[in-house]
């Protein structure tokens, strides 16, 4: 092999691993989507007290990751803990801290998933 075919070689075996990764990364967000979106439509809302905040992945789009330990009080059914997970305004972070009420969807099978709804920050 030449010099120029080598280089080539070098080039994709180092490009290749970062685009199948991108790939992975973007089909995770979007299974991530997909599923907050049918807990937030289809589970039981109740009112939940954020206990710890938590950066977990680097900020896509200038936009922070954050993991929240959460202690769920649904109507009628015992209090529990669970952890909520995504990507939250910039705007709601500095509010987003231990202490804060807000509302959440959880599935009553899987109390494991759940999602804070967007705009019932209070």
């Amino acid at each position: 092999m030449d010099a120029v075919t080598v280089a080539l070689v070098l080039v994709v075996a180092a490009i290749v691993p970062f685009f199948v990764t991108m790939a992975r990364r973007a089909n995770g967000q979007s299974n991530d989507r997909a599923r907050r979106k049918l807990v937030l439509e289809t589970g039981m809302p109740a009112s939940a007290t954020i206990l710890s905040v938590e950066e977990t992945a680097p900020y896509n789009n200038r936009v922070p990751h954050l993991s929240f330990e959460l202690r769920v009080e649904p109507q009628g059914e015992p209090p529990f803990q669970a952890t909520a997970r995504g990507f939250f305004s910039m705007i709601d972070y500095p509010r987003l801290q231990p202490g804060l009420r807000v509302e959440v969807c959880f599935d009553p099978g899987d109390h494991s998933n759940l999602a804070i709804v967007g705009d019932k920050v209070k």
